[in-house]
């Protein structure tokens, strides 16, 4: 399964790049690399650290941690890589992977501030919708897609608002949710094990562990999301989350910022918001492991169609700040596999589960 997620998913980033690249100037490209302003790319590089700071900082007191910060910079990093590295969303599980065996949290308790993170971006990323709405009207015509990302956006923060104000009813029925999807995968489970010919009782013995495994994981997590979802109307500390969220978002737009005016891209900051935005909503959808391809069409159709640079300075900026963020969390994230003992093998099984 893996393997065949991993071809498909090559297979499109090479389509993706094609497009991308189609009608770039391959030679006029490589002038522009050669023209970076190297100071605006170390400045770049810090600015990308300060974002995980302050990442890390909202895990660390999400979890109300006492460990180390490094512990907490170390699982959001880790988290960041291996969904750079692997289709879908692994990072997240990973991330309680490391959390477990760093002895930070109990698995649910992780997977309810990840949960609560998305909640605050989403909150930031609200307002971000609303400031570029209209240059996403006019200038790439796109209302469709704003509209309906303001509406998801806005429907899953009045249901996070539910969970808080109604918190009885909707554990209710997040566990009738939470034992269809169990009955469900225990059906399928005995299906699998009736074609492969397996006994009767060992088919009716494994669904039902299944079935218990899923329902338990499941109920926890509700609960432990309810409990953190709640935390977060406790104003102080909401107010401190907030901050630091806007913080982390703030060095967000200082990253692209500074990566764009590393080829003398300089659109003002509501520009960069509605890149940035864009960016996110891929993020949403990771068809390809770290956005490849997906992230190189955004950028080099909005800088040169909606903030009139060249198609060139659109595929040198998508190709570098793309290429920095990869090897940062190839690095990073390497030494933190080789420091844990975390194996390949280890990192696939996290994928397909």
């Amino acid at each position: 399964m893996l393997k065949s997620k991993k071809f498909y998913s090559i297979i499109l980033c090479a389509l993706l790049l094609y497009f991308a690249l189609n009608n770039v100037d391959l030679k006029l490209l490589k002038e522009t690399l050669a023209t970076a302003n190297i100071r605006f790319f170390w400045l770049t590089f810090f600015s990308y650290t300060t974002e995980y700071i302050f990442r890390s900082l909202r895990f660390k007191i999400l979890l109300k941690g006492d460990k180390s910060f490094i512990e907490y910079f170390s699982n959001v990093v880790f988290g960041y890589f291996i969904n750079y590295l692997l289709p879908g969303r692994a990072g997240e599980v990973a991330r309680t992977l490391y959390s477990e065996r760093k002895g930070l949290a109990q698995s649910g308790n992780v997977i309810a501030s990840i949960i609560a993170e998305r909640f605050l971006d989403i909150s930031i990323l609200l307002v971000f919708i609303l400031i570029s709405f209209n240059k996403a009207v006019t200038e790439l015509n796109i209302k469709a897609v704003v509209i309906g990302a303001l509406t998801l956006y806005t429907a899953i923060f009045l249901f996070f608002t539910l969970l808080i104000k109604k918190r009885d009813f909707m554990l209710k029925i997040f566990d009738k949710l939470s034992l269809c999807i169990a009955k469900t995968a225990a059906w399928f489970l005995r299906v699998f094990y009736k074609i492969k010919g397996k006994e009767p009782e060992e088919s009716s013995q494994k669904s039902e562990n299944l079935h218990d495994k899923i329902m338990s994981f499941l109920q926890a997590t509700g609960e432990n999301m309810a409990d953190k979802t709640a935390e977060l109307f406790n104003l102080p500390t909401l107010f401190l989350l907030i901050i630091v969220t806007a913080l982390s978002w703030g060095a967000t737009i200082c990253t692209q910022s500074f990566a764009l005016k590393m080829f003398g891209i300089s659109p003002g900051v509501t520009s960069v918001i509605f890149l940035m935005t864009l960016l996110s909503f891929a993020g949403l959808v990771p068809v390809t492991p770290g956005s490849i391809g997906v992230y190189q069409v955004i950028c080099i159709a909005v800088i040169h169609s909606s903030f009139g640079y060249s198609r060139e300075q659109g595929a040198a900026y998508a190709i570098i700040s793309h290429a920095l963020v990869y090897l940062y969390l190839a690095i990073a994230g390497s030494i933190i596999i080789l420091k844990e003992g975390i194996s390949l093998k280890e990192i696939k099984t996290i994928s397909k589960e």
